[in-house]
């Protein structure tokens, strides 16, 4: 029966330390993501004092690749 106990209170620690780490990740890229934007918001707002647009950006997804590029030149 203690061998039945043990073998759960074992798994109830790794989930919890599982769960920790995981948060711990979550609070770490939020924090990263809110930083950018807060840079891009400084950013956008500096160029709007100087009476300029904002920057557009564009998807990573629809540029070409360099095995793009290359794969266009050799046809």
């Amino acid at each position: 029966m203690s061998n039945s106990t043990s073998s759960s209170l074992a798994k109830i620690a790794a989930l919890i330390g599982g769960a920790t780490v995981g948060v711990l990740i979550a609070n770490w890229l939020d924090e990263q993501l809110l930083s950018r934007a807060r840079k891009r918001s400084d950013y956008d707002r500096t160029r709007y004092e100087q009476g300029l647009g904002p920057i557009a950006v564009t998807p990573r997804s629809m540029e070409p690749g360099p095995a793009e590029e290359m794969s266009d030149n050799n046809l």
